[in-house]
């Protein structure tokens, strides 16, 4: 039997199917080019033990770019195609766990979402030609694996995405 489902929660359907494959098609063939997308974006980071370990979906926002530090975090092992790249950042940023009844309405003009949980970390970023942006907001399409205690994702940039927070919002950094 269908289940009955208006016509707004189809397209919603339907926008997290088209999103999550674009996200995964643009990620996967972006990292294998040196002309790849400035959208798209390979970063590594600690991986914090007060999330899951699925990051399909989180957000990662850009909050501050760091000094060049020679203690930069043990990432060079992470099984993305052509790692390290030339250029890497050091970023401090939020991973963001969030909630949007329409996810879908990540693709209209409104693509605002709700932070449930938010960890504070610092973030390697692969920089590009173009330098990633501060406050610049990044949607995961990918994960790979890391050495032990890090995480590697694939990314694509959400121009415009706002992220409200609010009471019972938990921090962590």
């Amino acid at each position: 039997m269908i289940p009955d489902i208006d016509r707004r929660e189809f397209l919603g359907r339907g926008a997290v199917t088209l999103l999550g494959i674009a996200g995964l098609a643009g990620s996967a063939g972006a990292q294998d080019e040196p002309t790849r997308s400035r959208l798209t974006r390979r970063m590594a980071f600690d991986e914090p033990a007060t999330l899951s370990d699925d990051y399909v979906s989180r957000i990662v926002l850009l909050t501050d770019r760091m000094e060049p530090d020679p203690d930069m975090p043990p990432v060079a092992e992470c099984a993305f195609s052509n790692w390290p790249p030339e250029e890497l950042g050091l970023w401090e940023g939020l991973v963001i766990e969030w909630q949007n009844e329409g996810f879908g309405e990540l693709l209209t003009d409104s693509k605002e979402v709700r932070a449930e949980k938010m960890v504070e970390l610092r973030i390697v970023v692969d920089e590009q030609a173009s330098p990633a942006e501060l406050g610049t907001p990044f949607i995961v399409g990918g994960r790979v694996e890391c050495p032990e205690g890090y995480v590697g994702v694939e990314t694509n940039e959400v121009p415009g995405l706002r992220i409200k927070t609010g009471p019972g919002v938990s921090t962590q950094g």
